[in-house]
């Protein structure tokens, strides 16, 4: 299938155990063993959405960038898609400090 580009954002205090097993379904606090990934334009939305959920502050948020096959993904809503199927580390792109987008205005389309 086609390869896309998505974010996973989440908390810093979890991240090495992500960098060395993946994005683990089974580790999802949500009601479903799912992972949830989102498009560029929702990075806001997600660093947000992470805050209040995990009652952390910004330089404690963090963002991985992964390849995933688009036939391992369901439309949860625009932008936000889940999988249950763990994304192992040799998917990661990159990993990106919320901080560091802090100070980027919020796009009008995101308000």
């Amino acid at each position: 299938g086609c390869i896309v580009k998505l974010y996973h954002t989440t908390n810093i205090q979890v991240l090495d155990a992500i960098l060395q097993e993946g994005i683990n379904p089974s580790k999802s606090q949500g009601k479903r063993p799912l992972i949830w990934l989102h498009t560029k334009s929702k990075i806001y939305w997600a660093i947000l959405h992470v805050q209040k959920k995990r009652k952390v502050s910004l330089d404690e948020v963090v963002i991985i960038e992964v390849t995933i096959s688009k036939k391992h993904l369901k439309r949860a809503w625009k932008g936000i898609w889940t999988s249950p199927l763990l994304v192992g580390p040799t998917r990661f792109m990159r990993v990106l400090r919320a901080d560091s987008f802090g100070d980027s205005p919020v796009p009008e389309s995101e308000k």
